[in-house]
């Protein structure tokens, strides 16, 4: 799973508020945080970002031939 560009801070966000985050979740995605299983983590838990959006590409991780045929 490959996804681009997910996330945003806006000039006018309260610095204190922003740092140490990684911003607002653009319109078109969704984010979870999740644990190898793929349940969700409870607040302030370690886990792995899941995205799922117009962005998210699938099957290209690992996989040389398929990046070679689909991106220039």
């Amino acid at each position: 799973l490959e996804t681009g560009f997910h996330s945003f801070t806006r000039l006018t966000d309260d610095p204190l508020k922003v740092n140490g985050t990684v911003g607002r979740c653009v319109d078109s995605m969704g984010l979870r945080m999740i644990d190898d299983d793929g349940n969700d983590v409870p607040f302030g838990e370690v886990g792995e970002i899941a995205a799922v959006g117009p962005s998210v590409h699938m099957g290209y991780l690992d996989n040389p031939a398929a990046n070679r045929d689909s991106f220039t």
